[in-house]
């Protein structure tokens, strides 16, 4: 038997995200209080729950993100935001980056283009869709070893730092350098 791991959140989302619906049969009280047994009636009773703030829709294939434009990053720091995706291979590890350009630009290499310190790697679910909180960053990538950044428009990068002010969450499967089945959400900051 195969052990699958699967991150309490994804398993505490899929419960909540269940809608239980339960049929309930009674029937009218004939005067003296106690229900009639001969003509049942039902009634249906909803549970529902919310999860953590996200999308609510994800188009197939993509990847959406809980804000955007993200607002209050200090300069230099980071907010936790929730991104989201489906159509990822089920049950394989999942790869979510920062980085500067989309996968379909020319050239683009993972070790280069995404930011080696903001990389999280959540368990893949038994759908292959998915949530996860992501740092994005305002300021030079974290590592310091690439000379890029996230910036808002109205920033002044560093000397020898490329000024991004549209970044990208990248969500992959299997392993950072999946392109094929690679897809992002583009993001600004709110200066």
């Amino acid at each position: 038997m195969r052990n699958v791991r699967i991150s309490h959140r994804s398993a505490l989302g899929a419960l909540l995200s269940v809608v239980v619906v339960a049929t309930v049969a009674c029937g009218p009280t004939p005067g003296n209080g106690s229900p009639s047994p001969t003509t049942p009636t039902s009634s249906t009773t909803v549970v529902t729950s919310t999860t953590t703030p996200g999308p609510t829709t994800i188009p197939s294939g993509d990847v959406v993100l809980s804000e955007n434009p993200v607002a209050g990053v200090p300069s230099g720091g980071v907010k936790s935001i929730t991104v989201s995706w489906n159509n990822q291979k089920p049950r394989t590890l999942i790869f979510v980056d920062i980085c500067r350009r989309p996968t379909t630009a020319p050239g683009f290499e993972p070790g280069e283009d995404c930011a080696p310190l903001s990389s999280q790697t959540p368990n893949g679910t038994a759908s292959g869709s998915g949530s996860y909180p992501v740092e994005i960053f305002r300021g030079p990538e974290p590592s310091t070893d690439l000379p890029w950044g996230c910036f808002a428009a109205g920033d002044t990068a560093p000397a020898g730092v490329e000024k991004n002010t549209t970044c990208y969450v990248r969500v992959t499967n299997n392993t950072l350098f999946n392109n094929d089945q690679a897809r992002e959400a583009a993001f600004t900051l709110a200066g």
